[in-house]
């Protein structure tokens, strides 16, 4: 069952009534899509939250995560900070995301253009240090050169990872330049379409080695390799659970981006979802305690199984049937975890197709 725009308001007025009635939260704030009229049927909740001063965080996430798991049927969430901020995203069983960010009522402040304030009142907008594109350049001729490294040492796996961070940096640096949002991809598919075209050929459709060379030559072409290149960060070890939480993060902002129709932030997100639906698979094959995404070898029924998973052109369809199998990976993954209410999980995930 998919959510429709009636429950998303309905459970949003309940949250913020809930929140109005909490003696311990000060203040409360609308954020994301719906507090910039950018709102649509695929749009979650995003609302967040400045705890009284005198009251443990923790007290006040530990009760609104019990509420969101009894009143609102959740079946998984996953935690992520910033500064001071605490965000708990939770997934509910009618497919909707909600994002709840908590933080002490006297850091309530807007981190973004999208803020709008429901009651208490907020300090002055924050002022977030955004990256340069001198920064995202770097990093891009960084990941170019693992890319690079990777080709020639035979892993194909490892190569086609940094070749997606090559390009998601490339693809930052033109929203720079363009004055478009880039976080998570939001503002690919916005660029001009002389500025869309190299970035969408700079991906390789196979793991064969002269495809990954030719798909690096394309991303190496629209950079300036005058820029200082920095170390190149390795993937990051994840624990089973929230290689979940993130594997089916990145599904829910996959099956919105294909149904917006936004290829550029599509692929993104897919190759997000493939990376964690990938690295529990190699926990459950290698057995270790982390998931380090995209090791030199896979397991030979890893390897082939996963490679269907890879786009073949960069378009919709294949973005579809991309992330209909990794829906499935992902649901049968899930399955050999241990987690809490795993088969209501995977009714929620099977949803999405």
């Amino acid at each position: 069952m998919i959510f429709t725009t009636a429950e998303r308001a309905s459970i949003r007025a309940d949250l913020l009534a809930q929140a109005r009635q909490d003696q311990r939260i000060a203040n409360g704030a609308i954020t994301g899509s719906a507090a910039s009229g950018r709102e649509d049927d695929r749009s979650d909740i995003d609302l967040a939250f400045g705890v009284a001063t005198g009251t443990p965080l923790t007290e006040v996430l530990s009760e609104w995560t019990a509420h969101m798991y009894d009143r609102n049927a959740a079946v998984h969430h996953v935690d992520t900070r910033f500064g001071n901020w605490f965000y708990r995203t939770f997934l509910l069983s009618n497919t909707l995301q909600v994002d709840l960010a908590f933080v002490p009522s006297d850091h309530f402040q807007a981190l973004g253009p999208s803020f709008k304030v429901v009651f208490g009142a907020a300090g002055e907008p924050a002022r977030i240090e955004h990256p340069t594109s001198a920064q995202t350049n770097a990093a891009c001729l960084a990941a170019i050169d693992c890319a690079s490294a990777c080709i020639l040492r035979g892993a194909p796996w490892q190569a086609d990872y940094f070749l997606g961070v090559a390009r998601d940096n490339a693809l930052v640096s033109a929203c720079l330049d363009h004055d478009l949002p880039y976080h998570h991809g939001r503002g690919f598919d916005l660029l001009p379409t002389g500025a869309k075209a190299a970035y969408e050929n700079a991906f390789a459709a196979t793991l064969n080695r002269n495809e990954l060379s030719r798909a690096l030559y394309v991303i190496a072409g629209t950079m300036d390799d005058s820029a200082r290149v920095p170390a190149c960060a390795l993937p990051e070890l994840v624990e089973p659970d929230r290689g979940i939480g993130l594997a089916w993060l990145y599904a829910l902002h996959a099956r919105s981006c294909i149904w917006r129709k936004k290829v550029l932030q599509a692929e993104y997100m897919v190759r997000g979802m493939r990376d964690y639906t990938l690295g529990l698979a190699r926990l459950r094959s290698d057995g270790k305690p982390g998931l380090l995404l995209y090791p030199e070898s896979l397991s030979e029924q890893i390897d082939s199984r996963f490679r269907d998973t890879r786009l073949r052109a960069l378009n919709l369809e294949e973005l579809t049937r991309a992330f209909r199998l990794l829906i499935e990976y992902l649901s049968n993954e899930i399955s050999f975890t241990g987690v809490l209410r795993a088969g209501r999980l995977r009714e929620t995930l099977s949803a999405l197709i």
